[in-house]
């Protein structure tokens, strides 16, 4: 029994993010309830392990290797069977294990997802059925790289009641990240081999006409705006002020917002609607396009190969999709949430802005490669 909670426990270091020098911790991936026997709760402090000299990695057994009495299963599926999904869209990956109440299963936290990005991870346990629990993992990915991608295989470590550990994989799938701006592809062109042309019409002369009476009267429109150009000429124009930078404009729109208080349930999709329209503004102003006019697919394909210290496109995506989710999909955020997206807009702006080193750095590159 010791050395089984040891394997668990080394294991389970294994997969968390590591701890100050001093002290490792230890936890469950999962928090488990009271109708699960077998788990650890809390969390335990050990000192990290001494190097053991000759000491041989933890062996891990295959599916086959467990009798079928207390052999984990797994199956895997793409939620809509969806062999394609349009570039910033997500797509859930769904991977569902049968284990004996007593065993434990692990995701690896340094998994990688090859091409796609990791949004949210949800753990659904079912209820014991006859000594046996079905867990359901629910992966949001979200496609960021145009062409064809694979998601590859996941590597789930389970942990038998026994001590023994059992390596669990999912199969690799692929899929095609197409491009949102494309709505269709062209037609093949038709074969034309067989078209004989058996008549011509000869429009010669017209055009020869056509081509004299634009001469005429170009001719005319250049004497006349001759004669007349000191009556219509317009005056100098005056210069107004420069714009104001576009964070100024951004930060004063969303105090305002602030200030007038979070909606109530039935102004939610016209402050979420005002709250999208601000951060979009200052997103086409800082990068020089029109945000406004662009739909969320539009700006992540334009951001895709722009460089923003601070922010990625996996959140820019989420905060412009939440918006988006209120505004159609009837969505109903409670306050907390509109606290939360107006702080997260703030933030934006404020990791966008650059600062007075970067715009020093900037000018001085730029007399540094006009000087002869």
């Amino acid at each position: 029994m010791l050395a089984a909670l040891m394997t668990a426990v080394l294991l389970e270091t294994a997969f968390v993010p590591p701890a100050p020098p001093d002290a490792e911790t230890v936890s469950d991936a999962e928090p488990a309830g009271p109708s699960s026997p077998g788990t650890i709760g809390g969390s335990l402090q050990v000192p990290p392990p001494a190097p053991v000299s000759g000491s041989s990695p933890i062996e891990m057994l295959s599916p086959e290797d467990v009798p079928a009495s207390r052999r984990p299963e797994m199956k895997s599926w793409v939620e809509g069977d969806a062999s394609s999904v349009k570039l910033g869209q997500t797509v859930k990956y769904v991977v569902e294990v049968r284990r004996r109440e007593g065993d434990k299963v692990h995701l690896p936290a340094d998994t990688s997802f090859g091409d796609l990005e990791l949004l949210d991870k949800t753990l659904v346990t079912g209820e014991p059925d006859d000594g046996w629990v079905t867990e359901r993992y629910e992966l949001e990915l979200i496609a960021l790289t145009l062409g064809r991608t694979t998601i590859p295989p996941l590597a789930f470590r389970a942990i038998l009641e026994d001590g023994d550990i059992v390596l669990l994989e999912t199969g690799a799938r692929g899929i095609d990240v197409l491009d949102p701006t494309v709505d269709a592809e062209d037609e093949d062109p038709r074969d034309t081999a067989e078209v004989v042309d058996v008549y011509q019409e000869d429009y010669t002369l017209l055009w020869i006409l056509i081509g004299i009476v634009v001469a005429v009267v170009a001719v005319l429109l250049v004497r006349w705006l001759v004669l007349n150009w000191s009556r219509w000429r317009p005056p100098a124009e005056v210069l107004g002020p420069p714009p104001r930078p576009p964070e100024i404009v951004a930060r004063q729109k969303l105090e305002a917002l602030r200030a007038g208080g979070y909606p109530a349930p039935d102004e939610k999709k016209g402050w979420y609607i005002e709250l999208s329209e601000i951060l979009r503004e200052y997103i086409g102003a800082r990068y020089g396009f029109d945000g406004l006019e662009s739909t969320t697919e539009e700006i992540i394909v334009t951001m895709r190969g722009v460089k923003t210290a601070g922010l990625t496109q996996a959140e820019l995506f989420s905060f412009l999709n939440g918006c988006d989710l209120v505004k159609f999909a009837k969505y109903a955020p409670d306050t907390d949430e509109d606290a939360e997206a107006i702080d997260e807009a703030f933030r934006i702006v404020d990791v966008t802005t650059p600062t007075e080193s970067a715009v020093d750095a900037e000018r001085k590159s730029g007399g540094e490669e006009e000087a002869p």
